[in-house]
């Protein structure tokens, strides 16, 4: 009996140590305005709790996987975000890459579903350390140089009149907390652009692994909801409906080099409704030059309208006993029509 107890315990300190040592303390993912940080654990995450200050980084879970999304358009700070996931704590270092350029997904995106993966990814966060410490840092926090930029697409083959100023003549009241007209114009265009870059990105060649990684991000800005559609309305033609899902897997099929995507203007039409899921929904229209490029030069180029639906949540965060709130914007249903075509 003896011997099973202490064998018991054995076991129990061997599984403390094993999982101790499968934690991530410090590793650093990047972020920019188009393109969240994405990781995914060995097991259902339980907790995530940004240690920055609220409403610059949205944090959301589903099963294993956690997005980290900034949400000021200013270059926020460092954020760490500790994570939860199958009796394991993780620390992530998560900073904002202020610039334009196709980021790294290399650096933004970690798959650590497995406990071997988490614990090659601990081995290499603590030689990372190890080399940092060697170097002189004296022990103090070393950050990595943002990914290298990448040549931009090709400019359009049209100039685009830039987006009219539309006068804030009324706030709207999302559960409490007001945003004028311009304000809301500025988020909705805001994650509009950060759509199309990502379909920038998707559309360029790339591996099937990459490119299901960018449709991943992109179903973010939807809140990762696969019920949206999208319409595509040509002259002559019937209307065309696809699930996002399929409409984004045959965006990544387009046999272009490269493409460019510009928004000419943006209004709203309507008011912002309340939904039984607490949402306020409203629709913008935007007007958009589409321009795909070969080898030489211009390929395609179609000028089209967007309506878009906008969805506004109203997010809690509880801090040190008090409730703050903040309002996230995100796209719902498109409908896309053909107002002029070139080949």
């Amino acid at each position: 009996m003896n011997r099973l107890i202490t064998l018991f315990f054995f076991c129990l300190m061997l599984n403390s140590v094993n999982s101790f040592s499968q934690e991530l303390k410090g590793d650093v993912l990047w972020v920019n305005a188009f393109t969240p940080a994405t990781v995914r654990f060995p097991d259902k995450i339980t907790s995530a709790m940004p240690g920055c200050d609220d409403g610059l980084y949205v944090i959301t879970t589903n099963e294993n996987k956690l997005v980290i999304n900034p949400v000021a358009e200013k270059k926020p700070p460092m954020c760490r975000v500790m994570v939860e996931e199958g009796g394991r704590k993780h620390m992530l270092k998560v900073y904002f890459q202020d610039n334009d350029a196709d980021i790294d997904l290399d650096k933004s995106f970690l798959d650590l579903h497995t406990i071997d993966l988490l614990k090659q990814r601990v081995a290499q966060v603590e030689a990372n350390k190890q080399n940092q410490q060697g170097a002189g840092s004296g022990g103090k926090e070393t950050v990595l140089p943002p990914p290298p930029p990448v040549d931009p697409p090709p400019p359009p083959a049209q100039s685009v009149t830039p987006p009219p100023v539309i006068k804030i003549d009324s706030d709207y009241d999302f559960d409490g907390i007001k945003y004028s007209r311009a304000q809301l114009r500025e988020a909705a265009m805001t994650k509009i652009t950060k759509f199309n870059q990502n379909l920038v990105i998707l559309a360029k060649p790339a591996s099937p692994e990459r490119k299901q990684t960018i449709i991943d991000n992109i179903m973010t800005f939807f809140r990762s909801d696969k019920k949206v559609t999208v319409e595509v309305r040509n002259k002559g033609k019937e209307p065309s409906h696809y699930p996002i899902l399929d409409y984004l897997k045959r965006f990544s099929n387009l046999s272009y080099t490269t493409i460019n995507i510009q928004n000419s203007e943006l209004t709203f039409v309507g008011k912002f409704y309340k939904n039984e899921d607490g949402t306020y929904r409203g629709i913008v229209v935007a007007q958009q030059t589409f321009t795909a490029y070969n080898e030489r030069g211009v390929a395609y180029t179609d000028v089209t309208t967007k309506d878009y639906e906008i969805k506004v949540k109203v997010i809690e965060q509880y801090k040190d006993g008090e409730v703050r709130k903040f309002i996230d914007v995100f796209l719902g249903n498109i409908s896309i029509t053909e107002d002029k075509k070139q080949q």
